[in-house]
């Protein structure tokens, strides 16, 4: 059935359901949501008010499409689930077995949402479902990674499927009535064809991701901009001591937040004159100008993300265990700030201004409360409106002087300039 016009009623797959084998609470690809449901929004992620949508609309078809035919088209790679996806995986072992054994069982699960490449047809790019996919594509042992196939664990109503891979059942006919189930069972798939603009693909992703563990746009912008610095953003991120100590990680972050702070701070190192207001455009931008640059310029771009990580030691070097949190009046807050990120890694970026700041840990520290506390405009750009060119400036601007005068040390301080932020007079962004 052919839908042109609204694409997102009855999009919502990603609500909370209880899982009738676990009893637990369960959020589709947002199954990660009890370790992370303490997480606030951060008003200097992108939402909504970064799209500019133009007219057009999307073919938009539903059907149900059976695990055979998903199979399938993960054998052949049709759709995207590519090594990165694969490293980050939010399901734990158990988790994926509960959702194999909720298939064999014919149980409802969450539908899956896709869009169609239109450089590509008949292949397709994951909006919605990537944890249900990749489940079902380890249990097939069609990761491309010579990794082991998933055995299933844990389960209780099919206890006896515990150990077993697909292909051992298959191998066994005394489990052919289970298979033909398994093939056989439907899963709800909505296509996206013919969508206009890579806003379009944003916006149904984002009002997909509604529930208490909001997803990162970068997902979906590794999928759209894939390139060498995307790839190497990916591995360095991954790979990053710093990042996994300033976001609190273990491994890769399954929401790619590790990914889209590393992205963020080269736009801000390399790119700040270019800054709108629109941070989706920008990081897009980024990636596309750096994707581009990679051949030429990969050294380069290398040292820029080895100061990234510098930045980001100098800063937990000076703040501890508050470094990235906004400054409430009585304390830090708990959550992880984008905005406080841009402005302790734009200057302690410079190894100048982090070796004066360790050495007067207690003066910036009471620099940046002070600051909080005095300074409305500074503060309200670090909590409300934190994206607008006006408010980017400010912060960048205000902690500048504010750390000036706390190390006693000449600072250079980026200019705005016909609603531009532009580096230090006599300075160029990073090379």
């Amino acid at each position: 059935m052919a839908v042109f016009g609204n694409p997102f009623l009855g999009l919502e797959s990603t609500m909370c359901y209880t899982h009738p084998d676990s009893g637990h609470a369960h959020f589709g690809d947002q199954d990660a949501c009890e370790d992370l449901q303490n997480l606030e929004r951060d008003p200097s992620e992108v939402d909504e008010s970064d799209l500019e949508l133009s007219e057009g609309t999307a073919s938009i078809t539903t059907a149900d499409w059976t695990v055979e035919t998903l199979l399938s088209q993960l054998r052949q790679r049709r759709i995207d689930l590519t090594a990165p996806f694969q490293r980050r995986e939010a399901w734990t072992h158990l988790r994926q077995s509960k959702f194999i054994e909720s298939l064999f069982l014919g149980l409802p699960v969450p539908q899956l949402v896709l869009a169609e490449r239109r450089e590509q047809r008949g292949t397709f790019l994951v909006i919605d479902g990537k944890q249900r996919l990749l489940a079902l594509q380890k249990f097939g042992g069609i990761d491309g990674n010579d990794a082991q196939p998933l055995r299933l664990a844990g389960l209780e109503i099919r206890s006896d499927l515990n150990a077993c891979s697909l292909e051992d059942l298959r191998g066994n006919p005394a489990h052919s009535q289970d298979l033909s189930s398994f093939d056989n069972q439907t899963i709800r798939t909505v296509v996206v064809r013919d969508w206009p603009t890579e806003e379009y693909l944003y916006l149904v992703f984002l009002r997909l991701n509604t529930g208490s563990v909001p997803l990162s746009t970068q997902e979906l912008r590794q999928a759209l901009h894939p390139g060498p610095f995307l790839t190497f953003a990916d591995n360095y991120s991954t790979a990053s001591e710093p990042i996994r100590r300033m976001l609190n990680l273990e491994g890769p972050d399954f929401r790619m937040r590790d990914v889209e702070m590393l992205v963020r701070y080269f736009g801000f190192a390399k790119y700040l004159n270019l800054y709108d207001g629109n941070l989706k455009r920008f990081l897009d931008t980024t990636c596309g100008l750096l994707n581009e640059a990679w051949g030429d310029q990969e050294e380069d771009l290398r040292q820029v993300a080895a100061s990234c990580d510098r930045a980001i030691i100098a800063t937990l070097d000076v703040f501890d265990t508050h470094a990235f949190r906004r400054w409430g009046g009585e304390r830090f807050e708990r959550s992880f700030n984008r905005a406080v990120f841009d402005i302790m890694t734009y200057y302690f970026r410079q190894d100048t201004i982090a070796a004066a700041a360790r050495a007067s840990r207690e003066r910036v520290v009471a620099a940046y409360q002070n600051l909080t506390l005095t300074t409305q405009e500074f503060d309200v750009s670090l909590r409300s409106t934190t994206k607008t060119v006006d408010a980017t400036f400010i912060r960048l601007e205000r902690w500048g002087q504010e750390l000036s005068q706390a190390l006693q040390m000449q600072i250079s301080l980026p200019r705005l300039q016909a609603g531009r932020i532009l580096p230090p007079e006599g300075n160029d962004q990073l090379d």
